[in-house]
């Protein structure tokens, strides 16, 4: 039925995000330690270009970081695949 296409897809793309903000939660450890966004790339093997957009995004949210703010963020300025 439809209504199964739609928890499948639902819980496909909570997974997904539950992944992204555990690795932004990662990226925040690193940005606090004070890790540049290249050693967090490195580290992460993450691209450089889309560690320094999610560097920059984090300037934006100091002090509290909020994740799931980021995260919404991320996904509006299309850094993040959807």
């Amino acid at each position: 039925a439809a209504s199964d296409v739609y928890k499948r897809q639902g819980k496909r793309e909570g997974k997904i995000e539950g992944k992204m903000e555990a690795k932004i939660e990662l990226i925040i450890k690193k940005y606090k330690k004070g890790c540049s966004a290249e050693e967090t790339a490195d580290m992460l093997e993450e691209p450089i270009n889309l560690m320094r957009q999610i560097y920059e995004m984090l300037d934006q949210y100091t002090p509290d970081y909020d994740v799931e703010k980021i995260y919404k963020g991320l996904l509006e300025k299309a850094i993040l695949p959807v």
